[in-house]
């Protein structure tokens, strides 16, 4: 098998954000790319456990000014296959205006091999790579994340991505209980888990969460640092995601670079970006599925 059919059956399986790219060849010994901290070292603050209202009034103070996003971005994923560590990397942009407005692309040297979004009707993925399909999802009204069927076999959605960036508010219901000394919080109803570090208020790690409450995909935030573009108090947020979907040995680096917030990425987002209809005719995709 090609290092290009293994990447795209890996990445497929993997996450709906995931790409097929060109082919790097990048092999070395086989061994774990899964990070060993998915849990974090034991921290003491001195400090009681905070009611879930209070941990997240911090959040959502947080949060309060990123509403709109912009970053230009690098994806790299890493995979164990036939015994050999390999690897696969391109460029693109994401683009978020929460609650349900989504932008990722990424291709090589300009050229989009995926666009994967949503806007308010519907969630789509636009696969340039193969037969050019686009796989789409009409929404309901309150709808919740629920496990893809087998067109896509992936436990991660388009409404899944702002939640696992860490962008998004908390409701008013939710628990709270200590582990290692962070705050793990989870909010009702939503199928998604935070473990939030006391110290700075920012994610360590949100899951997305399976129907029995197991942990379906993880996502490890690294290089939390301050976001360019707002006016008052500066939100700080990770520049580097790492995404795994549990039990597989592969993982997905989604690095953030030149993240912007507030009016400097309103500037550069377009409301195209989120319009299905013109991305159909930009794309004219040579099928269309729907599916979950």
């Amino acid at each position: 098998m090609s290092g290009f059919s293994a990447w795209h059956r890996v990445a497929t399986a993997l996450l709906v954000l995931s790409v097929v790219l060109v082919v790097s060849g990048c092999k070395r010994s086989p061994k774990s790319v899964i990070p060993e901290d998915l849990n974090p070292s034991a921290i003491v603050t001195g400090q009681p456990l905070p009611t879930y209202a209070q941990v997240a009034a911090r959040h959502n103070q947080r949060v309060a000014e990123l509403g709109r996003v912009w970053a230009s971005t690098t994806l790299r994923i890493e995979w164990i296959e036939a015994k050999e560590h390999r690897s696969e990397q391109g460029d693109g942009n994401l683009l978020v205006i929460r609650p349900d407005r989504l932008a990722l692309t990424v291709g090589k040297l300009g050229h989009v091999r995926l666009w994967a979004g949503m806007n308010p009707e519907v969630e789509y993925l636009f696969d340039k790579s193969g037969d050019g399909r686009v796989y789409v999802h009409r929404r309901v009204a309150n709808e919740v994340s629920g496990v893809l069927p087998a067109e896509l076999p992936v436990p991660l959605q388009p409404r899944d991505v702002p939640w696992l960036l860490g962008i998004m508010p908390l409701p008013d219901r939710g628990t709270v209980e200590g582990l290692n000394g962070y705050w793990l919080v989870e909010p009702e109803g939503l199928g998604v888990r935070l473990l939030i570090d006391p110290r700075t208020g920012s994610p360590y790690r949100i899951d997305r969460v399976g129907v029995r409450g197991q942990s379906a995909v993880i996502a490890l935030h690294r290089d939390v640092e301050p976001v360019e573009g707002v006016d008052g108090p500066t939100p700080m947020m990770a520049r580097k995601i790492q995404l795994m979907e549990a039990g597989k040995e592969a993982r997905i680096d989604l690095v953030l670079d030149r993240l912007l917030a507030g009016e400097e990425a309103g500037d550069r987002i377009r409301s195209g970006a989120f319009d299905f209809q013109r991305l159909m005719r930009a794309h004219e995709p040579s099928e269309v599925i729907e599916v979950w």
